[in-house]
């Protein structure tokens, strides 16, 4: 920056833009116009010829690499400049410029919008922005999303966004995807919203399986993967059998046909852990990423036919995260990054984790050097993701921007997060705006960063509000630290409800697997955690008396389950701890009756806080599947063994019966919305 101009809004401004308007340089036109206008109260006209005597702003779109986003300005009293090679580049330069003014988009709708009133500026004369990542994507990753796309679109290109990856399932009633369904009626609003703006659209899930039907399972047995000797129809299939794979190219082809129109397509293959892939003659000397990478290559194949400017990724994700040692990819495939058995309580660039370090950084760069002159790489993270941190996005401000740090020095073109859970937020999610500045720019002050949103959302009681995340951030970043031996290989999905019930799920932030030496020690810091969360709701609280408003009220609407979800955490620990040591202490059955009294509070949460009821159910359901049954299951097997048997009768009735209402009540919504 070399100094600043002072500019008079209240003058007679005209805006202009250069050449022919296409859709995206309109886009940038209209929100620098109408947000001028909420801004000083009056009218800023658009025009072809500007009138020399009276001050303009001119929105000067170069053209010449519509995949550049670089942009500058310059401002002198009379005239403004913004400029940039693309339209996409301009459009950026002005919401930095608005940003400048004081504009802020903190979350969707009007609340979250922070629209600054005057007239005198103070601007610097000159400033120059690139992004670090050429791609910054938002996930919609769930229904209760998927409903309000529109207003997250317009939201995420504001805040440096420039990729929307709708993540879909055939027919997914509350899980980490969206129903087709849903989007089919929002479809070509969201995608004219996404064009005007020059967002990429990436689109798909879990589909790979599908491709082969299991209804062909007696007709063509061979064209499944075989397991132990024997064919079975569980899971992907058998990527050596020319028949089978016969079938699933002719399906892709009709899949794509009817989802024409996306930049890049994502067809993985079943989320688990392992074991899903063929283990027959011809397969076996194949690798699970190898397996992914011959039934990918097909696909690819077809979708280069059908759309050849389109990408399909590879997932490198749980049993795929190793490199193929045999199989090389397709031009139009891209490698997608997907660490989620990480270790979020510590950053990728922490050589102190052994979680983090050197595993997940040297197997990434590996990939990269594998799938180099294939499609752009791509990391899918789940910074965003309610479901892996169970209903609260932690606060990790400080890790996110080590990560990308990380990524952008591994020549990651795509930063992704996944945006999911089972409910809509309740208050503005801090880690949500934070990735849509540092995938702009990482090398940025992450606590000024931190302090701006502060500001902007909360006003007199910012200083409070800063120290409130630190403080959460420390909280959480202790209770999601992991040590090699608690690490899971993520969750199988079985939908065998006995089998739940008998060994409940136990996903990454569960340490219930941990050695004993690991859970006392980490059990040893509850008087310190439980200290962070009683500092964090003084820091709340002094916010609030400093300037009560409508936000701090809907921050401390979500702190609450925030705190009932930290409580729950550290009881847990203490808990697994105990029974470890000497399941027969009344200690422990003490220990697991303030778990379960924590978990009871994170349910009734739940109750007060949800207005839809489909949500709400599938709130509990989640929390109980993920907590409730392990907590069941260690009341049954350690504090009261004689009523085992009513304690698991009970157990299959709760679950059996919350999947089926949660169900139907996706179901009824579905039956809703397309009637």
């Amino acid at each position: 920056m070399n100094g600043t101009v002072s500019i008079d809004l209240n003058r007679a401004w005209q805006l202009s833009s250069s050449g022919e308007m296409d859709g995206v340089v309109h886009t940038a036109v209209s929100e620098l116009q109408q947000t001028l206008a909420q801004i000083c109260g009056h009218a800023f006209p658009i025009v072809d010829v500007v009138d020399e005597e009276r001050p303009f702003i001119y929105l000067n779109n170069l053209n010449t690499d519509p995949d550049c986003e670089a942009f500058s300005w310059q401002v002198a009293a009379d005239q403004i400049t913004i400029q940039s090679q693309s339209s996409r580049g301009l459009l950026a330069g002005v919401y930095q410029f608005l940003a400048q003014l004081g504009c802020a988009w903190l979350a969707p709708g009007d609340l979250w919008t922070q629209i600054p009133t005057g007239q005198q500026f103070e601007i610097p004369a000159a400033f120059a922005d690139d992004p670090a990542f050429p791609g910054r994507s938002l996930i919609i990753g769930h229904h209760a999303f998927m409903k309000d796309v529109n207003e997250w679109i317009v939201w995420a290109a504001r805040n440096h966004y420039n990729n929307i990856f709708l993540h879909m399932a055939p027919d997914d009633f509350g899980g980490g995807s969206v129903p087709e369904w849903q989007w089919v009626g929002l479809r070509e609003d969201a995608v004219r919203l996404m064009q005007a703006r020059g967002m990429t659209i990436e689109y798909g899930g879990h589909g790979l399986p599908s491709l082969l039907p299991r209804k062909l399972f007696k007709q063509m047995p061979d064209a499944f993967r075989e397991e132990n000797g024997r064919r079975v129809k569980q899971y992907n299939f058998c990527p050596s059998s020319a028949e089978g794979m016969q079938i699933v190219r002719e399906n892709a082809r009709q899949y794509f046909a009817e989802r024409a129109g996306y930049d890049v397509y994502h067809v993985w293959a079943d989320d688990i852990p392992g074991g899903g892939w063929c283990s027959c003659s011809q397969c076996a000397g194949y690798s699970t990423s190898d397996q992914l990478l011959l039934a990918t290559n097909a696909i690819a194949d077809v979708l280069a036919e059908l759309n050849p400017a389109a990408e399909i990724s590879f997932i490198a994700y749980l049993d795929t995260e190793m490199v193929p040692t045999q199989i090389k990819p397709r031009p139009n495939v891209c490698l997608l990054w997907a660490p989620r058995t990480r270790n979020y309580g510590r950053s990728l660039k922490d050589a102190t984790c052994p979680v983090n370090t050197p595993y997940y950084n040297d197997t990434f760069a590996a990939q990269i050097e594998y799938f180099k002159g294939a499609g752009a790489v791509r990391v899918f993270e789940y910074y965003s993701d309610a479901i892996l941190f169970k209903s609260v996005l932690p606060v990790l401000s400080h890790v996110l921007q080590q990560d990308l740090l990380v990524y952008r020095d591994l020549g990651v073109h795509t930063m992704q997060t996944l945006m999911t859970g089972t409910r809509p937020w309740v208050t503005a999610q801090l880690i949500n705006w934070l990735f849509g500045q540092l995938t702009w720019q990482p090398e940025q002050d992450v606590e000024r960063l931190v302090a701006r949103f502060c500001r902007a959302a909360f006003g007199e009681a910012a200083d409070e509000m800063v120290g409130y995340y630190d403080v959460l951030e420390r909280a959480f970043t202790a209770v999601l630290h992991q040590t090699p031996d608690q690490r899971e290989q993520g969750i199988e999905l079985t939908r065998n409800p006995r089998k739940l019930v008998k060994k409940p799920l136990a996903d990454m932030e569960d340490p219930v697997n941990a050695s004993v030496e690991t859970l006392v020690g980490r059990a040893a810091q509850q008087t310190q955690l439980l200290g962070w969360i009683d500092e964090a709701n003084h820091h709340l609280t002094a916010a609030q008396i400093k300037a009560s408003s409508p936000r701090l009220q809907a921050e401390a609407k979500g702190f609450e389950l925030i705190q009932k979800w930290l409580q729950f955490a550290t009881y847990r620990l203490a808990l697994y701890a105990a029974i470890k040591k000497n399941p027969i202490d009344p200690q422990a059955k003490k220990l697991w009756q303030q778990t379960q009294a924590a978990y009871e509070a994170v349910q009734a949460w739940g109750t007060v806080h949800i207005e839809d009821p489909l949500y709400q159910r599938n709130f509990k359901m989640m929390t109980f599947a993920m907590w409730g049954l392990r907590l069941r299951r260690i009341g049954a097997d350690c504090f009261s063994r004689n009523g085992r048997l009513f304690i698991d009768i009970g157990s299959f009735i709760k679950l059996v019966g919350g999947f089926v209402t949660t169900i139907g009540a996706y179901k009824r919504r579905k039956k809703e919305v397309l009637n």
